[in-house]
């Protein structure tokens, strides 16, 4: 993403915003606090966040990336 010049700003903002819910969740259950929606388990909680973030937060990087060839292979 830097290669291709992507202004992380927003993305940034999107880790953040899943830091909290992650940092939430884990004092909720420290504190016994927090519940997950009826019949989910807390991992499952845990997976939305992350799917969340890679579906919704990560459509505008995907956008960018889709448009560029790139190779992870070292």
């Amino acid at each position: 993403a830097q290669a291709v010049g992507f202004d992380f700003t927003q993305h940034r903002s999107a880790h953040q915003r899943m830091l909290e819910d992650v940092r939430r969740i884990r004092d909720g259950l420290a504190s016994g606090d927090y519940t997950c929606p009826e019949g989910e388990s807390y991992v499952r909680c845990l997976m939305d966040c992350l799917i969340r973030h890679i579906k919704e937060d990560g459509k505008p990087l995907k956008a960018i990336l889709d448009t560029h060839l790139y190779d992870f292979s070292p």
